[in-house]
Parts: structure tokens; sequence; C-alpha cells
């Protein structure tokens, strides 16, 4: 009994065990990935879009991660609305969207 797995149920990363990292550590890498294209290739560092292109890929990584077992709508439905208010947060979070709206207040 000690060896048996639990069942998986669909949910997530940013609403498992894992949520702890997982918000800092995909903001910084998203953040990180738009400096670096910045540097590489000046346009892509002064706009927005690539860090929200970015959180999208990431959104749907997540979604697909975590969609395993799920086949009804219900689930699937509350899934991809949880998906997609992760990845909007993602994305202000790596564009510092926060910080902006304080600073223009």
């Amino acid at each position: 009994m000690a060896n048996e797995e639990l069942p998986a149920t669909p949910a997530n990363a940013f609403l498992s065990r894992q949520s702890a990292l997982a918000f800092p550590v995909t903001s910084g890498a998203i953040t990180l990935t738009w400096q670096l294209s910045g540097l590489l290739y000046a346009p892509l560092g002064t706009t927005v879009w690539v860090p929200f292109v970015l959180a999208v890929l990431v959104g749907i990584a997540y979604y697909f991660m975590s969609n395993r077992t799920s086949d009804n709508w219900p689930d699937r439905i509350n899934l991809i609305l949880v998906t997609f208010f992760n990845t909007v947060t993602v994305a202000a979070a790596a564009v510092g969207l926060s910080a902006t709206a304080a600073a223009s207040r």
C-alpha cells in the first residue's frame, strides 16, 4: 500500500505543490529570455510582445502538461480559465506591469 500512486488529477502547475517556485521561476525565465533576445536583436528588447508571446507559450505547455486525464468539459474549461489568468499574471510580472502602474499614479 505504501507504493500506491495517487490518481492523477488535472491541476495547473501554479495550483500544485510546486507553486512556490513555478511563478517566480517562470516569470524570471521569461524576463531573462526577453532581455537576452534584446541583446541579440535590439528591437526585441523594447517590445512587450516578446514576454507576452513567451508567457502564452509557457501557458500552453502548462495546460497540456496538466490536462492529462480530464475528458469532461467543465474540468477543461476550469483549467483553461486558470491557465489563462496565470499566463496573464506571468506576462504582467515579466514586463513589470505592477511597478509601471504604480509609477504612473
